[in-house]
């Protein structure tokens, strides 16, 4: 008895990846699959500057999930975003402190994230200042959290404007080069 060979390629099909509304519901891409319920949970990662059409945000990657997928369409979310390494390795410099932290908040509509910012000193600090530094950011970043939704955060942490607002009350301690969000994350959920 011979076996038919079958081509798996010939069966899989091409489905348009859509960003999620913050980004305008921009088609970012396409994926392939031979079926549309293995697409779901896949997690895409796209540039900054593609999703926006600003090539200056090209040293961001933006996480996105496929939640949904209707005809030849898959629907994403907002997961999380990262700084390149080598964007944030061009700010580090002899003679300067880094210093960075992880800081879990509950945004304003109960959005849990995970956010991790980095602070470029303009000369060598104290460990008590370092350390003074660090509590006023979590302090800083929490409040504001609170007081806002997570679509607000998120454009706001990923036009830069967020980090900006974060150096006058830590120049009170030191001297301060640079503030940048390197990383978000959104805790998720999954049903079992």
């Amino acid at each position: 008895m011979v076996k038919k060979v079958v081509d798996t390629w010939k069966t899989k099909q091409w489905f348009e990846v859509v960003a999620p509304s913050i980004f305008d519901s921009k088609v970012i891409g396409e994926v392939i699959s031979s079926d549309s319920k293995n697409l779901v949970n896949r997690v895409v990662k796209v540039g900054l500057d593609e999703l926006t059409g600003d090539f200056s945000q090209a040293y961001t990657a933006v996480k996105l999930r496929i939640v949904d997928v209707k005809g030849k369409n898959a629907t994403t979310k907002f997961i999380g975003f990262e700084q390149l390494p080598s964007y944030v390795k061009t700010f580090i410099r002899r003679r300067r402190t880094l210093i960075d932290d992880v800081i879990d908040v509950t945004t304003a509509d109960g959005h849990q994230v995970r956010i991790k910012p980095i602070v470029y000193t303009a000369g060598k600090i104290a460990r008590d200042a370092e350390s003074n530094i660090r509590t006023i950011i979590r302090k800083e970043i929490k409040e504001k959290a609170a007081k806002t939704n997570q679509d607000d955060l998120l454009r706001e942490v990923l036009f830069k404007r967020y980090g900006q607002s974060l150096i006058a009350p830590i120049k009170k301690i030191a001297p301060i080069k640079r503030i940048e969000i390197r990383k978000l994350e959104i805790k998720e959920t999954f049903a079992k």
